[in-house]
């Protein structure tokens, strides 16, 4: 129905990927935001997005090409972003469009698993490969279990290090055993 409001409440993962991809626009008007699912999901589903330009939005997506970004707390730029988009389906499509290209490249678990290791690296290097702590900040036990088998056999072995990654659930699992491998080559 056009012009409605629907107050779906709370929905299975599926039905929100489903609702996104038959919107007319993802609106994310937040005041603070660190890196939020909502702009990947809504990249993902190649919906149109407008979002306040707050936290790592801006890193997660071109304004302009990607998505139409707002100040916080700017109502008036956040309605005409969405006005726009509603008035100018080309620009919607083509801003989805070029969103979900991006999540496709860039946010794939090998790419993802591949930046994180190289931050790995890096802090290692500059350790002297001494000591590490990364920090888990995810609920799911499934991603802790490789990183502690890790620290479990760093400890074994000698290596002066824990491993516990931050990130989703493949990342920190993948991450994990290819940093486990690469440090104890020998």
């Amino acid at each position: 129905q056009n012009g409605a409001l629907h107050l779906l409440g709370r929905r299975a993962v599926a039905d929100v990927r489903a609702a996104m991809r038959q919107a007319d626009v993802v609106l994310l008007p937040s005041r603070w935001e660190n890196a939020p699912y909502t702009v990947l999901e809504a990249m993902a589903a190649g919906a149109p997005l407008v979002a306040s330009r707050v936290g790592g939005i801006p890193e997660m997506v071109e304004d302009g090409s990607e998505a139409l970004l707002a100040a916080d707390q700017d109502v008036a730029r956040h309605l005409a972003a969405v006005e726009r988009l509603l008035d100018d389906r080309d620009l919607a499509r083509s801003l989805g469009l070029a969103a979900r290209a991006r999540v496709e490249r860039d946010c794939t678990a090998e790419r993802m698993a591949a930046r994180s290791l190289e931050v790995y690296r890096r802090v290692v290097q500059r350790s002297g490969g001494r000591v590490l702590a990364i920090f888990q900040m995810t609920a799911d036990s499934g991603a802790i279990i490789g990183p502690v088998l890790a620290g479990l056999l760093a400890d074994r072995l000698g290596y002066g290090w824990a491993f516990v990654v931050t990130g989703g659930v493949l990342v920190a699992a993948a991450a994990g055993w290819l940093f486990a491998r690469e440090t104890f080559k020998r």
